[in-house]
């Protein structure tokens, strides 16, 4: 017979892995109703309920409250696009292709259109576009953390290099289309 310790790590691990799955299902619940409806049409109820949750404060258990849990759908696809940035870098590096403009644009762009839903399907952007609207949001998105943009910071410095005759505020309006 396992002992008592054993028995209740092991359910310990059971309750971890039932956490863990119950996140996973409300982040990507959050990102594709939030998606489809935007970040003020979305109830909590509601993204509860696409992701079978029938605890009805899982989301304030696992992320506090609406933000968090949208700030926790952008950090772990963040983690994604970065791993994928740094691949291109890489690439790039091997190729000697860093100084080349469209090369950089890729390193930047190219892993967020690539992102996509255990599903198969690529609602990130279309997601973030949302999260951007709210004001509120877009704020908090951008002070998440001061590493979230690191892998893309060197394809951007280098590019701010290349269009130094364009003022900052051009640069950045570019940028963002």
């Amino acid at each position: 017979m396992p002992s008592a310790n054993k028995r209740a790590s092991a359910k310990l691990v059971i309750r971890r892995e039932r956490g863990h799955i119950a996140m996973t299902r409300l982040m990507d619940s959050a990102e594709r109703l939030v998606t489809r409806y935007g970040v003020e049409g979305v109830s909590l109820r509601q993204i509860l309920l696409e992701a079978g949750q029938t605890n009805k404060n899982a989301i304030a258990d696992y992320f506090g409250d609406k933000d968090g849990l949208i700030s926790a759908v952008i950090v772990r696809k963040i983690d994604e696009m970065n791993a994928r940035r740094r691949q291109l870098i890489q690439i790039a590096e091997l190729g000697a292709a860093l100084d080349d403009a469209l090369t950089l644009l890729e390193i930047i762009n190219l892993p967020l259109a690539e992102v996509c839903e255990r599903t198969g399907h690529y609602t990130y952007a279309a997601f973030l576009d949302r999260v951007m609207q709210d004001q509120t949001l877009s704020a908090q998105w951008t002070s998440l953390s001061p590493d979230v943009a690191a892998p893309s910071a060197l394809a951007i410095k280098r590019l701010r290099k290349m269009f130094v005759n364009l003022s900052r505020r051009s640069f950045e309006l570019r940028l963002e289309y």
